[in-house]
């Protein structure tokens, strides 16, 4: 935008009548072709003379705003740095007068914080520029980013979210998936990784609940099997080298604790129940004391099983 100014009186006692413009300042705000610019300035007093003034002279330049292409953060090798991609410009150079430069912020809390700044100049306006962005993000959280590209008289603003790095939930026509990718897609149904808990932490359910582990090596020992669980107990070679079995079947271990130790500490509490093949069922506990150590009772055998 320009604007002139033009003082006119008249001589003599005279007023004047009119002027081009009227007013006494004159604005264009918009031309349409570069080049030397010119406005005419003339004025007429109370007695009907005219009077023409040299035209107000100036040289219109090429301008045009800046502009964002393409702009996008992703991570990484899919870890806590952050990548901008963006493509922005192109900066109207106005005779070396004119600049631009971009920021890059991310949402914190409520409040914006820059986590990369460009110098002033012009980049490339016809590749992707690739920036590193300042700070760690982590991979369990999404962030919010914005691109603000400005000159000396406009400016534009792009946005971009980084997502987690981990899968939080998919879903697809037959099923979905929390905590993971959508597999399976053979079977409906709702697939989760990891465990169940509610809002205190409390465990209710977890995927070896489910499935049972398979137990098949040399050496073992039933004191060991502890953890809240189902074991599948297959009767081999394997499984005679193993002490203080209940009997000499295959079958189904289920382990039940009072908190799903991790470690066996002191006054810990542990059950274990035996169904054999052929569907006898033997019990027993185990418990620790100020010690952190299970002292076990003997195998029970509570239900006989079917002679096939």
């Amino acid at each position: 935008m320009i604007g002139y100014r033009a003082d006119i009186s008249g001589q003599a006692g005279a007023t004047i009548k009119s002027s081009y413009y009227k007013e006494t300042v004159a604005k264009y705000s918009k031309f349409s072709s570069k080049g030397a610019k010119s406005i005419p300035c003339w004025a007429v007093d109370s007695r009907g003379t005219k009077k023409t003034f040299s035209p107000f002279t100036f040289n219109v330049l090429d301008y045009y705003k800046p502009f964002i292409t393409y702009f996008s953060v992703v991570r990484k090798n899919n870890g806590s740095t952050a990548i901008a991609k963006l493509k922005v410009g192109c900066c109207a150079i106005l005779e070396d007068k004119n600049n631009y430069r971009f920021s890059i912020e991310y949402k914190n809390g409520k409040s914006w914080e820059t986590c990369y700044s460009s110098s002033s100049g012009l980049i490339s306006t016809t590749t992707n520029n690739n920036v590193i962005l300042q700070g760690k993000f982590s991979i369990d959280e999404s962030y919010d980013f914005r691109l603000i590209i400005r000159d000396k008289l406009f400016s534009k603003t792009a946005s971009s979210t980084l997502p987690t790095a981990t899968v939080v939930a998919s879903y697809g026509k037959k099923g979905m998936a929390i905590g993971g990718i959508l597999n399976n897609s053979n079977h409906h149904g709702l697939q989760v990784s990891g465990q169940i808990i509610d809002e205190n932490g409390n465990i209710y359910l977890r995927k070896d609940d489910l499935f049972p582990k398979y137990v098949n090596y040399n050496n073992g020992n039933f004191n060991n099997l502890w953890e809240f669980g189902e074991y599948v107990i297959p009767w081999n070679s394997v499984m005679k080298t193993w002490s203080n079995r209940p009997c000499d079947y295959a079958g189904w271990l289920v382990v039940r604790n009072l908190g799903f130790y991790k470690s066996i500490g002191t006054w810990n509490y542990v059950y274990q129940r035996f169904l054999t093949y052929e569907g006898s069922v033997y019990i027993r506990r185990g418990s620790s004391g100020d010690t952190p150590t299970l002292e076990w009772t003997k195998w029970k055998k509570v239900e006989d099983g079917v002679n096939f």
